[in-house]
Parts: C-alpha cells; sequence; structure tokens
C-alpha cells in the first residue's frame, strides 16, 4: 500500500481543479485497517480533503485481509445521498461475511451511492470470497472495480473520479449494468425518451468495443477515458430506440450505461476569462475553462505542475543503501562501490537492490564514465525484478543551479555555477530596464547581475535618492540585485503625487561606473522610478490583484496594490481568527467580522465598509442577500448587528448573530464592498441618521471581498435520518468518499 498511496498522493493534488460557481460538496476520508476503524474525516473544502490524504503515511503490515466492510458502512452512514465512494486498497475483505456486509446493500440502494474499487494487490485469488465481495458492491451500486493500475495510470484515475464527481445528482437513469467475462459479449438496451448524453463505463480488458444506435449508424463518441484497466466514454443527444454493444474482452469485465439529463441547475463558466494556460472545454456538463495538460487550477487561474519535480533527485547513483520503498519503489537500488574519475575510463560496478533489511538482495552490473563536464554516463541492466528501479541521490542535486535567462550553468574550478551569457540583453546602456514591483507594502526594483556586468556598473553602490537606500544582492537564488522602498511619502526620498483617482510615488536609482570607464564625462547613471496606486480598487482575500501592470521604461511606470483582507474572529478581542476551511456556528454564536487594508499612505488612506452582505454562494452578485452593512450603516434588518469601527482607520469591525438573523439556509459567504477614502481631501466617517448613512457617495467605484464558507451547525439531536448523520454542504453536487486500506504488504514482490 506503501507505494500505492504515493501515487494516490501525487495524483490527488489534481482534485483542487474539482470547483463550482459558488458550489461545495462534501469530501469524507476514511481510514480502514485491521483491528482498527478509522478516524472519519468530513470536509467541503476539495483542498483540506488533498492535504488529509497527502499526510497520511503506512504504518504495520504483515496480515493482508482488512476490515474494507466496515470501514465502507461507517463511510456510508456519514454520506448524503448521491455519493461517489472510492476504495483504494492492496487487501481483500476479512469481513465480507458479517453484520457489516448485510447492513451496506440496503444503504446502497437507499442512498443511490456508487462505489469504485482501486484495487493494487490481493491478499488471495480473484475468485474468492473476500475479493468477490468489491465486485458484488461495485455491480449493486452500478460502480467498478478497476485493477491493474499501476503510476501513469493514477492520473486517468482522477480523470476517471473527476467525470463521475460533475454528474449532478438525480439526473442519471440506469439503462444497462452488466458483469461477464464473455470473450465474445453482444447485449442491447433501451432508450425511451430524451437524454442530453450516455455516460458508457467499463471495467477489465476489454480489447475492442463498438456500440450501435437504433438506426443502425455508429453514433459520435467523445472518449474520456481508455485504458486498459477501464474506459469512460460519452454520446451526445441519443436518438430514441434499442441500441446494441458489441465487445471482445479477455477475463472479468463490467459494462454500465447511463442516461444523462442536464437540469440547467449548474451554471456554465465564463470563457472570456479563461487563463493564458487553460482552454475552453465544452463537455456535457457545462462550458468551462480547463487548464492546459501540465497545469493545475480553476481554468481562470493555472499554475505550473512539475510532473518531473518528484523524481528530481540528483545527478548520479547513491553510493549508500536507500530506504525500501523509498524513490517511488518498493526496491530502491544503488551503487556498492564509489563513481569513478574521468582518468578511470569505463569502470564496472555492482548495483544493489534493498529488501528485507538486505541491502543487496538483489544484484546487477553497470558500467560507468565519469566526464569531463562533471557528470556521469551509465550503462544500466534491466532491473532484476518487476517493482524495482534506479535511484538518484538527492544529496548531489546541489551541484545543479538555479540560473537566469541571461546565464547558464558551466562547471568551471570544480563545481557548478551561474554563467552570464554573451550578446545577451540590451545592447545600449539607454535601454537598460531594471524589472519594477510596486506591492502592497514594498516598491522594488531589481536589476539582472549581468547587465550590470555588461556595462560596466557597479553592484556596490546603486542606491535611491535618499542614499541610505542601498542594493541588496540576491546571488544564491535569483542573482539580481535589487534596491526597495516603503510606499510612503518621504520614505528613501519618495515624492507623493495625488490625483482624484491615485496616489503615484517617484523616486531616482542612482548606478555609479567603474572608475575605469566613463560616458560623456559622467560617472554615474541615474533612472527615474513611479509607481502608480489606484485609491478604488479590486480585491479579494486570496490574492492582491493588479488593476494596471507595471511597465518598465527608463522613466519606470508600474502599477501598484492595496491589499484588502477580510477575516473571521472568534470573541470581541479579534485577537483568535477562526482557521481552516470553513467556520462552523451555532444559532448562539456571535461571530466578529473583520476588514483591513495594507499598503500605500497609512497618514493619508482609511477605509470605509460600504455594503457587507451574507449570500449562500461564493458570488458577489447573487441576488439573495442577507445585509449586514448597507449605505456604510448596520442592517436594519436585524439587532443584533452591531459595528465597531468604519471609516476611521484602515481596518473595520463589526459583528452579527449570524444564524440567529439567516433562519432559512446553512451555507454562507460573507462579502464586504470597500471604498478607500482620503481623509484629507473628504469626510470618510459615516454619519448613520436613522441607520442610513447621510455622507456617502452615490456615483464610486467599490472594491469587494469575500470570506466563507460559514456553516450553521446543524442539531445531532435534530438531524433528518435520511442524511445519516452528514453535515449538508451543497445537495446538488455528487459527494466524495475515499477510503484507503493503511496495509504494507510485506511479501508483494517476493
Amino acid at each position: 500500500m506503501h507505494y500505492s498511496l504515493a501515487q494516490l498522493q501525487d495524483s490527488t493534488k489534481l482534485l483542487n481543479n474539482l470547483t463550482f460557481d459558488g458550489g461545495l460538496r462534501q469530501y469524507t476520508l476514511m481510514e480502514f485497517n485491521d483491528p482498527t476503524i478509522g478516524p472519519l474525516r468530513i470536509t467541503c473544502s476539495a483542498s483540506e480533503f488533498v492535504d488529509n490524504i497527502a499526510n497520511l503515511y503506512v504504518y504495520g503490515g504483515g496480515d493482508c485481509p482488512e476490515l474494507s466492510m466496515n470501514g465502507l458502512l461507517q463511510a456510508l452512514e456519514h454520506s448524503p445521498p448521491g455519493s461517489l465512494f472510492v476504495v483504494a486498497t492492496d487487501a481483500s475483505a476479512k469481513d465480507y461475511a458479517t453484520s457489516a456486509t448485510e447492513k451496506i446493500f440496503p444503504l446502497l440502494d437507499s442512498l443511490k451511492a456508487k462505489v469504485i474499487f482501486l484495487i493494487t494487490g490481493l491478499c488471495s485469488g480473484e475468485n474468492d470470497a473476500d475479493f468477490l465481495i468489491y465486485r458484488n458492491i461495485s455491480s449493486a451500486s452500478s460502480g467498478h472495480v478497476l485493477q491493474n493500475l499501476y503510476y501513469p495510470d493514477y492520473n486517468k484515475v482522477v480523470d476517471f473520479l473527476e467525470f463521475m464527481l460533475w454528474i449532478q445528482k438525480n439526473s442519471t437513469t440506469k439503462l444497462l449494468s452488466e458483469d461477464t467475462d464473455a470473450s465474445n459479449y453482444s447485449t442491447s438496451f433501451q432508450v425511451n425518451r430524451d437524454f442530453s448524453a450516455l455516460i458508457l463505463s467499463t471495467s477489465g480488458t476489454i480489447s475492442s468495443l463498438q456500440i450501435t444506435g437504433p438506426s443502425g449508424v455508429y453514433p459520435k463518441v467523445t472518449k474520456i477515458v481508455d485504458q486498459a484497466w477501464g474506459s469512460l466514454q460519452t454520446i451526445e443527444n441519443p436518438e430514441r430506440g434499442v441500441w446494441t454493444i458489441i465487445a471482445n474482452a479477455s477475463g472479468f469485465f463490467s459494462i454500465r450505461v447511463e442516461g444523462y439529463k442536464a437540469s440547467g441547475s449548474l451554471s456554465t463558466g465564463n470563457c472570456s476569462t479563461c487563463h493564458s494556460d487553460a482552454t475552453c472545454k465544452k463537455d456535457i456538463f457545462s462550458t468551462r475553462c480547463v487548464c492546459n495538460d501540465g497545469y493545475v487550477g480553476d481554468g481562470h487561474t493555472c499554475s505550473d505542475y512539475d510532473e518531473c519535480s518528484d523524481y528530481s533527485g540528483g545527478i548520479r547513483l547513491p553510493e549508500s543503501c536507500p530506504s525500501t520503498y523509498s524513490c517511488r519503489t518498493y526496491s530502491p537500488m544503488w551503487l556498492s562501490g564509489s563513481h569513478p574519475q574521468p582518468a578511470d575510463g569505463i569502470v564496472d560496478r555492482t548495483a544493489c537492490a534493498n529488501w528485507e533489511g538486505n541491502c543487496c538482495y538483489w544484484t546487477s552490473n553497470v558500467q560507468i564514465k565519469a566526464c569531463a563536464g562533471g557528470y556521469h554516463v551509465y550503462k544500466l541492466s534491466g532491473t532484476p525484478n518487476c517493482n524495482l528501479a534506479y535511484c538518484t541521490d538527492p544529496n548531489t542535486a546541489t551541484d545543479s543551479c538555479s540560473c537566469g535567462d541571461d546565464e547558464e550553468c558551466k562547471f568551471v574550478d570544480g563545481h557548478f555555477g551561474c554563467h552570464c551569457k554573451s550578446n545577451v540583453g540590451p545592447s545600449e546602456l539607454q535601454n537598460l530596464r531594471p524589472d519594477l514591483t510596486c506591492g502592497a507594502n514594498t516598491i522594488t526594483a531589481s536589476f539582472k547581475r549581468c547587465q550590470l556586468e555588461k556595462f560596466s556598473l557597479r553592484k556596490d553602490t546603486i542606491h535611491l535618492t535618499d542614499n541610505s537606500c542601498v542594493g541588496s544582492p540576491d546571488y544564491n537564488t535569483t542573482n539580481l540585485i535589487s534596491i526597495m522602498t516603503l510606499p510612503k511619502r518621504g520614505v528613501c526620498g519618495n515624492e507623493i503625487v495625488k490625483s482624484e483617482t491615485q496616489v503615484t510615488y517617484k523616486n531616482t536609482i542612482y548606478l555609479s561606473l567603474d572608475t575605469s570607464t566613463s560616458i560623456g564625462g559622467e560617472d554615474y547613471v541615474s533612472i527615474l522610478l513611479s509607481c502608480v496606486y489606484p485609491l478604488d480598487m479590486v480585491v479579494s482575500l486570496e490574492t492582491a490583484l493588479n488593476l494596471l501592470h507595471g511597465s518598465v521604461t527608463i522613466n519606470i511606470e508600474g502599477t501598484g496594490q492595496l491589499l484588502a483582507t477580510i477575516a473571521l474572529y472568534r470573541d470581541a478581542s479579534y485577537y483568535t481568527p477562526y482557521e481552516g476551511s470553513e467556520v462552523i456556528l451555532t444559532s448562539k454564536s456571535v461571530l466578529y467580522i473583520g476588514v483591513m487594508l495594507n499598503g500605500g499612505d497609512t497618514d493619508q488612506f482609511v477605509l470605509v465598509m460600504k455594503n457587507c452582505y451574507a449570500t449562500p454562494s461564493r458570488s458577489a452578485s447573487d441576488s439573495r442577500r442577507y445585509y449586514l452593512i448597507r449605505d456604510s450603516c448596520p442592517s436594519r434588518q436585524d439587532s443584533s448587528i452591531y459595528v465597531y469601527e468604519n471609516g476611521v482607520s484602515r481596518r473595520g469591525q463589526f459583528s452579527v448573530q449570524l444564524y440567529k438573523y439567516i433562519v432559512d439556509i446553512n451555507v454562507v459567504f460573507i462579502h464586504c464592498e470597500l471604498r478607500v477614502c482620503d481623509q484629507t481631501t473628504e469626510s470618510c466617517t459615516p454619519s448613520c441618521s436613522g441607520l442610513r448613512s447621510t455622507g456617502v457617495r452615490s456615483q464610486e467605484t467599490t472594491a469587494s471581498v469575500v470570506v466563507g464558507p460559514v456553516l450553521n451547525q446543524a442539531d445531532p439531536s435534530g438531524g433528518s435520518s435520511s442524511n445519516h448523520g452528514a453535515r449538508a454542504c451543497v445537495d446538488l453536487l455528487t459527494s466524495a468518499v475515499l477510503l484507503l486500506a493503511g496495509i504494507l504488504l510485506t511479501d508483494f514482490i517476493k
């Protein structure tokens, strides 16, 4: 299980992509072993769910069958209807003939649950009862048993599961569910109503599969997953009538066909805001932004996912025995002996594999040559067992270097280092441009070391108007020389220019020439910089968004950002914020909300909370609103709302007994519309005459922050039995349940 868990932990990073517009789902993680069951972890956050998986580790071992039925039963009892259950294990079911199994089948039917087993090993044969129970459960739930999974397959497994989670609850009709070991298979099913699509899924080794529509023609099939262990495909707008499936297979396999009818309740995504590394994807569920291969995110924000980073451990084989199950394999191979020197030529060495405490349980011959560039060339034989792999020594990874785009990594004087490339960068001094960053708390101008050396500019004398503000080199990681100042009047000689909509901070960078050079008799170069900070801007809790992009010229002008943060606190001291992915309250709980503004001139600008309200979704434009602050004053709709501070400083504070006020929904997000007020030119403190502000401008651009979700704690004694004790996130979405068997098979590769 150790190796399989590592694969699953890597692959489930991609589950962070499972986001909906304002939607939540319940994620449940259940561990089972023998003799222990649990713990059971329930969350509405995909990222927290992935973190829970990442923090798992394997321990113990020896006794293969596990209490998988008891684990599945507890997960069923704590999950909402329509959940997708994924059981990942390398063990058979020890408790296959117990009362737990008897209770599972009625729950599968009442919950309309679907169970998918990810099997990476068995304790016995496929025809034994402790394994056949998996097939029986998958058949009863229209699920699957996916076997013979290897590392490259796990990302495809995630694609398979992601598709299943996109299916809305109560949107499918079972049309066909068959399990067979026939090598030549044919069957038919009836489509007697209009569907948006047919969803056809298989498990087992099927060499060919052909589906024919009522008119005798082959329909257009969209393949979502097509692997040796199973497949998933869709057919849009299927015609009514009798459909036929013909398949050739080897061994046991399963076929499921469901008719899918889109409800229209889930809104389609806005592809006009797709990230540059994303594609607008249309499928049977929606039109939405999806990050391209090699990137992760929600489609509107994508970041590079370096698949190779998980395996970059160094530049040569280790010369000491690595531990079993390291290096992404069961039994890692290492070099028994030392590496040669360049003068030694080609040498013969022995590679060993560590297993069961024997560092040389298996051996293999290796030929090695050391090269003048500081690297080694290996001629490797095949591993003596399938579950072995050659490793690299992570201690040698430090020999590599992280260089800028104008540098190259060279092996000089016995070690690697970054050296400047020739003919790279600006050809004339007047075209020299630093990288300017106008941040919420700092203004930073950074010069590349190679460019300064190219024009014979001294790296140790860079300074601003105030010559005590000097440059700071970072040669270990970025090879940049940076100079910083605060976005505040007078600091480092900053000058300020203000308009009705923005404030600009200006300064001058001075660079000295080496004394042996001169340009027109001058011994220094000056570069002007400026950063523009808008007084009205869009901000968010997660990140500060740039309204204008910084541009770098000789007269440098960039765009700054003021960072507004909203947080939820436990009491009126505002010393203890809520942590984690959600806040859970009761009807008696008082919620304390704080909004803070960072960046800019702290003596000039204050924060005004214009409108604050709760909505059932993350969308600020949600028409269903519960106002907490309206027109800068406490809402009249609830007497528990109290504003402590608004429009007098760079923070705002108020409180509310949230779920005494809101009684008809159990999940909300808190939004606040803000504006940055210049207290030197206008009155910023609201005058709440009759609980309505009389001094707020009607035409203005506001900023918006959001935090949540905030959940209403269900009464344990009054919950509905149909929910089986689960806290509902959003009824529309399919919930995910993952069960893991924490067993380490000591005889798996003997």
